[in-house]
């Protein structure tokens, strides 16, 4: 368990987060933003069953590319039992 703190800023990511570990806090600061490039389909954040207690707060999830770009792509997969 634990928090991990965004700071203010864009963040591109080109992997999968997996969070499989409970109490998991993912917080954003102001103007934390993390983006999802063109290229990747995701999910970005993937969190599994055995993640209890995930938080994720204050951030801004953007998709890179216009809106005919977002269909089939993913931000977020919760996967549970």
């Amino acid at each position: 368990s634990g928090t991990i703190e965004v700071l203010p800023g864009t963040y591109t990511f080109n992997a999968t987060v997996q969070i499989t570990k409970p109490g998991v806090r993912i917080s954003g600061g102001p103007n934390a933003v993390v983006r999802l490039p063109a290229g990747f389909v995701g999910p970005l954040f993937q969190v599994r069953a055995t993640a209890t207690d995930c938080i994720l707060d204050g951030l801004t999830l953007l998709f890179e590319g216009g809106n005919s770009d977002a269909g089939g792509r993913s931000m977020l997969d919760v996967v549970g039992h």
